[in-house]
């Protein structure tokens, strides 16, 4: 079975020796605006790709900490996903058989058939948290929620935290500083340990900020 979330990035998946890889926890840093958030939606919608295509064929868990996750792209994204996936199986068909007709007839019965957008859509679990304590909350209760998404035959391969910092970096003035580099290491931690137990990507975005003064 696959070990890594492809990105369909060429230079990214052979930077990471494949994707994003499973039972690993994968920091994505940079500057506002640079892409994180698509790639992370693109990731969503990779780990739901069907085994015989390459894919992990696993759901994912996205915590939207910024408000920035969006459905209309990730819909975007998977139609495309879907088509990507159809233009390659009629090319490898018409590789190996000589009529048109044999070939489409055979196309059909590979694409799985829950491989359309709505369906890729369904198993993408997105958690909405508006402070530090709510998303604490969600991650801590994320092993239940996968033990029951593994009993239904449907395991979560990817978790995104989008950002993982957002509500620490926001943190009123005067708040404890150190209180909060704690609980961002035990969460780190805590993460660690949930992709090794799991065997779940975990992928962490975080801005990187300029603090002048």
């Amino acid at each position: 079975s696959p070990r890594s979330i492809i990105t369909f990035c060429r230079s990214i998946d052979t930077l990471l020796g494949g994707g994003m890889n499973l039972s690993e926890v994968t920091e994505v840093v940079g500057l506002p605006g640079v892409g994180k958030t698509q790639m992370a939606m693109q990731l969503c919608i990779d780990t739901r790709l069907s085994k015989e295509f390459g894919g992990v064929q696993g759901e994912a868990v996205y915590v939207d900490s910024e408000g920035s996750f969006s459905p209309e792209r990730c819909l975007s994204m998977a139609q495309a996903l879907v088509e990507h996936v159809r233009r390659n199986a009629e090319r490898r068909q018409r590789n190996t058989v000589n009529q048109q007709q044999n070939a489409q007839q055979s196309i059909t019965t590979i694409l799985p058939d829950w491989f359309k957008p709505e369906n890729i859509l369904d198993g993408i679990h997105v958690y909405r948290v508006h402070d530090e304590a709510a998303q604490t909350a969600v991650i801590q209760s994320l092993p239940a929620f996968l033990d029951e998404r593994a009993s239904r035959g449907t395991p979560v391969r990817l978790i995104v935290i989008d950002s993982i910092a957002f509500h620490y970096r926001c943190a009123p003035p005067g708040s404890d500083y150190m209180a909060r580099t704690r609980s961002l290491t035990t969460m780190a931690a805590f993460l660690s340990d949930l992709a090794t137990k799991y065997d779940v990507a975990v992928v962490a975005i975080n801005q990187m900020t300029t603090k002048a003064g």
